[in-house]
This record gives C-alpha cells, sequence and structure tokens, in this order.
C-alpha cells in the first residue's frame, strides 16, 4: 500500500511551486475584503488611524520646530535626525493603509495638535485626546470612552540621566524597586479632544489599587490617598518567572486605577519608563 501510495503524493508534491504551502490566490475565486464588517471594525480603525495621524505630526512637528543647533545641544545628531523623519514616513504608510481601508469618504482626516514641549528634551509621546485641538468638520466622532487623566508627579527624566539614545543602544536604570510613585489624576467631566466635543468619564468608584502593566503581565499595588485627588504608591519587583529572568516592571509601564482588583477601570494610561 505505501509503494502505491508514493507515486500519489510525490506527484501533487510537482504541482505546487517550489517551497511554497498549498492555498492563496485564486484558491476560491473570492478575492480578500479589505473593508470595516462592522461598527466596531470601523470604530476600532478610526481610533488607529486618530494615532497615526498624531504621531505622523508629531514627528515632523519637531523637526520642523527645533533647529540643527537645538538636536546637537541634545545629543541628538543627523543620524538621529534621519530616523525621525523615517519614522514619520512610516506614519505615512500606516495613515495611508488605514484610510484606503475605511474608504475616502469615510476615513478621518488629519486635525490640529498641541504638544505641551517646549525643549528637544521635552519632545516625547503623550495620551492622544488631550492634545488634538481641532479637525475637519465631517470627521468621524469616536465612541471609545474617555477616562480621567492620571499624572505621575514624580516620573523620572531619562534625558536628564543619559544623553539621547535614537540611534544607538545604552543600557541603564532609572527607577528600582520599591520608589515612591507621587501621583495626581483629575475628576470627571472635563472636556478635551477635538474642539472639547468628548468629556471624561468614568463608572468606577474611588480609586484603591494601581494596576502596572506590561504586556500580558498586570501587577497591582495598593493606592494611598493623601490628599483630594492626589496619591501614591510603592513601585513593585519581582521576576516574572524567578530570580535571574524578566522584571515584572520594565519599559515603558501603562499605570492605571481600578476602584477593586476585578472590576471598575478609572483612568487610563500614562507612561511611566522604567528602562534596563
Amino acid at each position: 500500500m505505501l509503494r502505491l501510495a508514493l507515486p500519489l503524493v510525490l506527484s501533487a508534491v510537482v504541482l505546487a511551486a517550489p517551497f511554497t504551502p498549498s492555498g492563496g490566490l485564486g484558491t476560491n475565486s473570492t478575492p480578500p475584503i479589505y473593508q470595516p464588517l462592522s461598527d466596531f471594525d470601523f470604530q476600532s480603525l478610526s481610533l488607529a488611524l486618530y494615532q497615526e495621524y498624531i504621531e505622523l505630526d508629531l514627528f515632523h512637528h519637531g523637526l520642523a520646530q527645533f533647529s540643527t543647533e537645538d538636536f546637537d545641544a541634545a545629543g541628538l545628531n543627523a543620524q538621529d535626525r534621519y530616523l525621525i523623519e523615517f519614522m514619520a514616513d512610516q506614519e505615512v504608510g500606516h495613515a495611508s493603509l488605514l484610510s484606503n481601508i475605511l474608504g475616502p469618504d469615510s476615513a478621518a482626516k488629519q486635525c490640529n495638535y498641541t504638544y505641551p514641549f517646549q525643549t528637544v528634551h521635552d519632545m516625547s509621546w503623550t495620551l492622544l485626546a488631550p492634545y488634538i485641538t481641532s479637525c475637519p468638520e465631517n470627521n468621524t466622532h469616536l465612541v471609545w470612552q474617555n477616562f480621567p487623566a492620571l499624572n505621575i508627579t514624580n516620573n523620572p527624566n531619562v534625558t536628564s540621566l543619559n544623553p539621547p539614545a535614537i540611534s544607538s543602544n545604552t543600557t541603564y536604570s532609572i527607577s528600582n524597586p520599591g520608589r515612591t510613585l507621587n501621583l495626581t489624576w483629575d475628576s470627571p467631566g472635563r472636556a478635551v479632544g477635538p474642539n472639547g466635543a468628548y468629556n471624561t468619564s468614568t463608572s468606577a468608584g474611588e480609586p484603591k489599587f494601581v494596576a502596572w502593566i506590561s504586556q500580558l503581565n498586570t501587577t497591582f499595588t495598593e493606592l494611598n490617598i493623601t490628599g483630594n485627588n492626589s496619591g501614591s504608591t510603592v513601585q513593585p519587583g519581582g521576576e516574572i518567572f524567578g530570580n535571574g529572568t524578566f522584571s515584572t516592571i520594565n519599559g515603558t509601564m501603562h499605570v492605571l486605577f481600578r476602584s477593586h482588583v476585578t472590576f471598575g477601570l478609572m483612568i487610563m494610561f500614562v507612561q511611566f519608563r522604567s528602562c534596563h
């Protein structure tokens, strides 16, 4: 039986292109569909497009606002500036892809933005909605919730410790387990986003815990209330798979509040840098 089956298998393999799996183009004569199939798809892709637009504008704005001398004084040379422009060019491709999927009559157009930085050292990525000042009249209104802002008042300043390293690899620690983090947060109901068209809101109770999110890992620490809309917590330690493995707190952390460890998201992501 094996001798009879072998020639049949070999003949099937010969008919396929070398090193190519079966399937691909022309499998059922149905072309792929690159378009949202539900409102959830449409809103998700629209949010991603807003994100790509502000990243694109941020890179171009930074290059246009500061002189070559400003970048040189901050330790960023011509190679670093080229990489910033390269990143901006990438965002053009991302925005074009999403716009094409949404369609020319439905895709949002680029907005106007105001950024909180005044120097090269201050230029960094932040939350989206508060820095969009206005958008074209017919742009998509997003349905996603805007949570009250969370502020870290003693966030480590990476630029004060080491020079920028866009085009090179630098390894150092700017924060360690046991460090006290001071926090303030807004009350809900603040108008944010383009033309103040969005309001922050939350359905959670009083915040009790701080969640530290890194990819699929979440670590909770106790929130100590110190005043009206202010408090502190202690940076956790530990390693995911035991001693000598990956640290639970590493890279850019997303920090948020919960009213209980199982539900009640109150405040959305804020970047906390702890690079090793």
